[in-house]
């Protein structure tokens, strides 16, 4: 059997999308047309690229995986991302109980948390303009953590960068930042496909129907998992691009 772990944020983990939906299950199910093949998800919502590293190390490696799929967005440069920036305990468990069982809440949490001046949108122009800012130090190291952690186990990895949801069907506002975190994560010794050009053209609109400009819609997922690079079925890992 080979084995895929897929490490991320919220869009590895496939919030917005039912588990079926989601690209790793959507990926297991394409390979598995070809050989045994289980995609384990290891994808946290809110996470940046440090935790990330974290995850690989700690977590990720004991299950011998024969790939490291990292599902990077451009916010997983930054801090941790929430919506709601308070230390009230009170806060933190009414703001938990409406994401878990209010599907109103959610929609209410994830809309201020997208509102422009809000400390919940994440302002990617400056995470990369200034790259003496603690959060793009923090980054570097990380991805040198991941190409460590798994060279000395001799575990193939790929990074698959992730679009921003929004300008895929016309001016694109972000290409100066994938420019730089290919540089970085090629930098680090790392594989790495850019996925932005799969989604550009005339229909790209319809990859973001969820609350937010950060999460795909289902058809988003399904792209992703279905992409000819991501199924990874020959068994080699010189997947640069």
């Amino acid at each position: 059997t080979t084995r895929i772990c897929v490490v991320g944020d919220s869009v590895a983990f496939g919030w917005g999308v039912g588990q079926q939906e989601m690209f790793s299950e959507v990926l297991e199910r394409a390979l598995q047309r070809r050989r045994k093949v289980e995609v384990l998800n290891f994808g946290v919502p809110a996470y940046n690229m440090t935790q990330i590293a974290v995850v690989v190390r700690q977590r990720v490696l004991d299950f011998d995986p024969d790939l490291v799929l990292v599902a990077h967005s451009l916010n997983d440069v930054g801090e941790p991302w929430y919506p709601f920036k308070t230390d009230s305990l009170l806060a933190l468990r009414a703001e938990h109980w409406l994401s878990r069982y209010s599907a109103l809440g959610m929609w209410v949490r994830l809309q201020l948390g997208s509102m422009p001046g809000r400390t919940g949108r994440p302002n990617f122009h400056q995470w990369y303009n200034n790259r003496l800012i603690p959060s793009w130090r923090d980054y570097i190291r990380a991805l040198g953590d991941i190409a460590a952690s798994t060279r000395a186990r001799k575990v193939p990895v790929l990074v698959v960068l992730l679009p921003v949801w929004l300008g895929l069907d016309g001016r694109y506002q972000h290409l100066s930042e994938h420019r730089q975190v290919k540089e970085e994560v090629t930098r680090a010794g790392l594989p790495f496909w850019d996925l932005l050009p799969e989604f550009q053209g005339p229909g790209g609109r319809r990859y973001n129907k969820t609350f937010d400009f950060i999460h795909p819609h289902r058809q988003g997922h399904a792209r992703i998992g279905y992409n000819r690079r991501c199924c990874w079925a020959d068994g080699t890992h010189s997947m640069h691009g």
